[in-house]
């Protein structure tokens, strides 16, 4: 939903979802490689991105960010 919302505010989603394929590209950041800021990140970097259903999605408290570029790019 902040997705949509960012997207009707600034009546760019393709600049949104471009953004959003920007930080999500590279997240092995060389000055980061500690464990303890790893949370900080939209996407852990130190987790295998994964298909398929897993049990921490249940929790998860953002989408994948591939359908958040998605849904996006139809809005």
């Amino acid at each position: 939903m902040a997705d949509a919302g960012a997207a009707e505010m600034t009546r760019n989603p393709r600049a949104l979802a471009s953004a959003l394929r920007k930080i999500s590209g590279n997240p092995n950041i060389a000055a980061v490689r500690n464990e303890d800021v790893a949370q900080l990140f939209i996407e852990h970097p130190l987790h295998k991105k994964e298909n398929s259903f897993s049990l921490s999605s249940l929790f998860a408290t953002h989408p994948p960010i591939e359908k958040r570029i998605q849904a996006l790019e139809q809005f």
